[in-house]
């Protein structure tokens, strides 16, 4: 019978361990599905805040920028006007009135062709040839003979400086005029806002990267090595590129780490901004070190609560065995005395039922012995 309740106290106490093990694989489970959900929807909200303000920013770039432009374009186009009356007005050595009207008019290169679009006269102060130019003096010959026509742009050159030309009718006897400007960038914005400078000591979490392109190269960002590399070869970035999966937010990986990232652009700009997954899920390592915490806890408030419980009843036991015990010994007491009383009883009946019959059976004896004389037997 002990062993039955032995029997049946271990598999209570192990089908308690399986639910306390149960419990808390469930707990961590849940734990962990809504920690990372909410990591993801957390880090989400940073990126496209982030990605928000720098695309503000660089929207508020694109236009003082584009306005900066035009102001050189109509500047150039100005300048080229007064070139090419002056050009009529010229005589003797033309090259030479156009080196003089390079240096006063602040410009990097003239050249001149005839109508049938060969170059006429030339005067340039850079790297920058007449081949290199050919293709935009044949592409609009289509202005010669009209004045009022003329054609503006910005050209983004191989060193990242800019090339803002204007080109038109060099009027009677000749083809077009092109002029143009060669300028970095510092000096092409005449603003004080520079995209170089919008991410300086920019604070973006913990190992968290912000990175603006012009299409090609990377042009700003709060990692400093990575002004001026090509954005494919930026092992994040070029990965971010490479992912041919809708939406903005991406799940990229290079090597063993994974970066939650998000994109975004504006008209000249695209941004990037990527957080690695060991600063994405820091708050859930937390909550499911809390979580283990809360867990270990209560399973050592069930322990001593079960420990406490169970030495009640063991005290309990001890205590109603002692009294069993107490009991037993009463009534073995009272049966011993019982039984001494009965013997005491016994050895007095015994006595006083003994003698008489021994008297008796000694008459009768004598009586036997005398049977032939009558007077013995009645004395």
């Amino acid at each position: 019978m002990k062993k039955q309740g032995t029997n049946k106290n271990v598999r209570t106490t192990l089908l308690v361990y399986f639910v306390l093990i149960f419990v808390a694989a469930t707990a961590f489970a849940v734990s962990f599905a809504i920690s990372t959900d909410y990591c993801k929807k957390d880090v989400d909200e940073k990126l496209h805040r982030v990605t928000s303000y720098i695309q503000n920013q660089c929207t508020v770039y694109d236009d003082t920028t584009s306005e900066d432009v035009a102001k050189s374009l109509v500047n150039l186009i100005d300048k080229a006007h007064g070139l090419r009356t002056n050009l009529h007005l010229a005589t003797g050595d033309v090259t030479r009135y156009l080196a003089e009207s390079c240096e006063n008019m602040r410009i990097s290169g003239v050249i001149v062709t005839n109508t049938d679009g060969s170059v006429a006269y030339q005067y340039i102060t850079d790297n920058l040839t007449t081949e290199f130019w050919k293709t935009y003096l044949t592409r609009f010959t289509n202005i010669v003979g009209i004045q009022y026509k003329s054609y503006s742009a910005r050209l983004t050159l191989e060193n990242n400086d800019f090339a803002d030309y204007a080109l038109l009718s060099a009027g009677e006897g000749y083809g077009v005029i092109l002029c143009y400007r060669v300028q970095d960038l510092s000096n092409a914005v005449t603003t004080q806002l520079s995209v170089k400078n919008l991410l300086k000591d920019f604070d973006f979490e913990r190992k968290g990267v912000v990175a603006v392109a012009d299409g090609n190269r990377i042009v700003a960002s709060n990692e400093e090595r990575l002004i001026g590399k090509y954005a494919s070869d930026c092992e994040v970035i070029g990965n971010i590129i490479a992912d041919s999966s809708q939406g903005k937010t991406k799940v990229v990986s290079v090597g063993e780490k994974s970066y939650h990232a998000h994109t975004d652009r504006t008209k000249s700009y695209y941004i990037y901004a990527y957080l690695p997954d060991d600063v994405t899920f820091t708050q859930r390592t937390l909550v499911m070190a809390y979580c283990a915490v809360v867990i270990v806890v209560f399973v050592m408030i069930y322990l001593i609560v079960t420990q406490i419980l169970t030495s009640a009843r063991k005290k309990e036991q001890r205590a109603a065995e002692v009294r069993y015990q107490d009991e037993l010994n009463d009534l073995a007491s009272k049966a011993i005395r019982a039984n001494q009383v009965k013997t005491e009883f016994l050895r007095r009946m015994s006595h006083d039922i003994r003698t008489p019959i021994n008297g008796i059976c000694g008459m009768i004896k004598i009586a036997d012995y005398y049977a032939d004389d009558l007077d013995k037997r009645l004395q």
